[in-house]
């Protein structure tokens, strides 16, 4: 698995990780604005708090099972994010078993949080039939 909205891993706890992602001015799933300004597109951001997330998950389960995401009770963007920026990422598991989990987390431009996402429910897939979770790891 490619975590290509995660660049480090800045903190871990048991059930919480912290992150960070620089959306370059060459980054994909980008858009101009009305005044011409380039800025991150908001399901951009939910990836990055996801990939998150799932990094959490496989390390917690031994890189047994890989994380698939279902639903979402709450998406929210607040602000925007200037292409070329660093975004703070954040996300905690708050159920978790060996075939679902719940995480929420939020994405932090500057000190200010530009998204949030609550109660993301996924289930688990083997990792072995996906890839080899040597690599993974």
């Amino acid at each position: 698995m490619r975590f290509l909205f995660v660049d480090q891993i800045t903190r871990r706890t048991k059930d919480e990780v912290h992150g960070a992602v620089r959306f370059g001015t060459l980054a994909p799933l980008r858009y101009a604005r009305a005044g011409g300004a380039a800025v991150v597109a908001p399901g951009a951001v939910s990836e990055a708090i996801g990939q998150l997330a799932s990094w959490l998950c496989l390390e917690v389960n031994g890189f047994r099972a890989r994380p698939v995401f279902l639903f979402a009770d709450d998406i929210t963007s607040i602000g925007e994010v200037p292409v070329g920026s660093v975004v703070e990422l954040s996300a905690a598991v708050t159920k978790m078993d060996e075939e679902t989990f719940v995480f929420s987390g939020e994405a932090r431009c500057g000190h200010e949080v530009v998204q949030t996402i609550r109660n993301c429910n996924g289930y688990f897939m083997p990792l072995a039939e996906m890839e080899d979770p040597e690599i993974t790891k």
